[in-house]
């Protein structure tokens, strides 16, 4: 903010990004499985989530930019289990063929497992 004054700037704005952690699911809500293959973790969140949300609450490196399924940047491979996607934007036939979803607009319906 001083290095701005100093440049005779009067005012300026900046983002922040921020990834809110899971909710704690209430009581008799479904808890979905989550399986990260290659860091043989397992995990599990409510149903409904985004798969973004349910790697970044648990810890798992994903890289995200855009959060809207448009820049392609969290594309995840799903190996198996039930979901629901928004956006394939970036994906290719092949890629969607192979399993691959982007993160952000996948919402999981039930236990997945992720390479």
């Amino acid at each position: 903010a001083a290095d701005t004054a100093a440049l005779g700037a009067t005012q300026y704005e900046q983002e922040q990004f921020h990834v809110p952690a899971l909710a704690t699911p209430s009581t008799g809500e479904k808890l979905l499985n989550v399986t990260v293959a290659h860091l043989a973790q397992e995990f599990h969140v409510p149903a409904g989530v985004t798969l973004l949300e349910a790697l970044k609450g648990n810890n798992v490196p994903v890289m995200a930019i855009c959060n809207a399924g448009f820049c392609g940047s969290c594309k995840t491979r799903v190996i198996q289990g039930k979901h629901s996607v928004s956006s394939t934007t970036t994906l290719s036939a092949d890629e969607i063929e192979q399993g691959y979803v982007l993160a952000c607009a996948c919402r999981l319906e039930g236990d997945v497992v992720v390479a």
